[in-house]
């Protein structure tokens, strides 16, 4: 019989924690940004890093809360939306197949 093992992974909730820590989020476009009709297109993933003294950092993906399978963002709106929502404090966000950014948390004025 064929043994699973499970991989550490993150929900939104848990990667704003980690944001707000030491933890990073990297940010993988997979595929270009295009425009169809009023709304901007892309593909991305996410997989939260968090360094282990001593030791390669730790790689999780984020995942969907309900089945964990890895989160995938498919609008402009939508990867803004989750910058917001994890305390991403100044977001870049990759706009070509292959091109990855960093997410960090920190604190924002007015918040």
């Amino acid at each position: 019989m064929e043994e699973k093992m499970l991989l550490p992974v993150y929900h939104v909730n848990s990667a704003k924690e980690a944001l707000a820590s030491s933890s990073t989020m990297e940010v993988t476009c997979k595929k270009s940004v295009h425009k169809v009709g009023t709304n901007w297109l892309g593909t991305w993933t996410f997989v939260v890093i968090t360094p282990v003294e001593g030791a390669p950092d730790n790689r999780a993906p984020l995942v969907k809360w309900r089945n964990l399978e890895p989160k995938v963002i498919t609008t402009i709106n939508g990867l803004t939306g989750l910058a917001v929502e994890v305390g991403a404090h100044i977001p870049e966000f990759p706009l070509l197949e292959g091109q990855v950014a960093f997410w960090k948390g920190g604190s924002r004025q007015g918040s």
